[in-house]
Formats: C-alpha cells, structure tokens, sequence
C-alpha cells in the first residue's frame, strides 16, 4: 500500500510532500511529474565569512548535472544545463537540449565542436570588435596596445606601441 505524507505551513498546504504511489517528493509543490520538485529555493544564509557548498554526487561511471527544465518529459526536462561526465572528468554544457561548450580534462575547451587538442577550439564563425591602432582587438596580455584590429572593410590593421603599422586588404 502506497502512503502519502505531507507537511501543512501557513499558506501553503504541501510544504512537504511524499506521493507514494509515485516515489516523487516535493517542496512547496505537490507536482509528481518529477522525483523533487522544488518551487522555489534558497540554499545558505549569505552571512559574511560563510561558505556554501553542495556537491552532487555521482558514481564514476554516470556524471552528475544540474539541469534547467520547462517541462517534465522529453528534452523539456534538460533544455539546459551542466554536467560533469566523471569517465571522461568532462564539464560540459548544455543550451536548447544540446551540448555546446566541454571543457576536458586537459582543461581545453570545445564550443561547437568536439574532440580539439588545442586551448580553444570554436566551431564555427566567431566575432570581436573592430578595435583600433591604440586598442587592437588581438593583442598580448602584457602588451595591450600591440596587435591586429579591423582598420575598415576588408582590411586588417596591425600595430605596435598604439601606432598603425601595416595593412592588409
């Protein structure tokens, strides 16, 4: 036999909710659809000096993921989110129901693609600014005012000091 239990606050009747014949718990809702379901949530007071932790936890052969959903079946119920894939020690992360970024245990990241060997690799067209001579857009961590810029349509400006070296159309 299935036994339900639920917790009464002031205003809300299913403050704590265990559906039974379900295997669902619920705070603040008494949605079944989902095995917790939460309305809403606050985790740790915000109190000066004070740390909040949560770790999920997951066996190494599965991952473990926080996920956003619009809906509690099909690809509604992981239309984005992050997960960390533990056989391959993988963060990876989610929009639209779809992977789009992992960062490997090399620490290289993917966007759009997978599988690069390199710091960064971008499937894809990826934009910057136009920047200028003094401020390039491509520069050198320690030497922001070398690099490349777009000096106008179709041409490419290089400069060192902040003064326009060379262009290229």
């Amino acid at each position: 036999v299935d036994v339900d239990f639920r917790v009464e606050s002031n205003g809300n009747t299913h403050m704590l909710f265990v559906d039974g014949g379900n295997n669902a718990v619920g705070i603040g809702n008494n949605v079944a659809a989902s095995m917790f379901g939460v309305g809403s949530m606050t985790i740790g007071t915000g109190a000066s000096g004070e740390e909040a932790v949560h770790t999920v936890y997951s066996n190494s052969d599965t991952y473990g993921a926080l996920y956003f959903a619009d809906a509690t079946s099909g690809t509604g119920r992981y239309q984005g989110g992050i997960d960390y894939l533990h056989s391959a020690d993988a963060l990876r992360f989610y929009s639209a129901a779809a992977q789009r970024m992992t960062i490997d245990s090399s620490g290289n990241v993917d966007i759009g693609a997978t599988g690069g060997s390199t710091k960064l690799s971008v499937a894809g067209a990826v934009g910057t600014q136009n920047g200028t001579a003094a401020s390039p857009t491509h520069t050198f961590y320690s030497d922001l005012n070398t690099g490349m810029f777009r000096a106008a349509a179709d041409t490419l400006g290089f400069s060192t000091t902040g003064s326009e070296r060379m262009r290229l159309d």
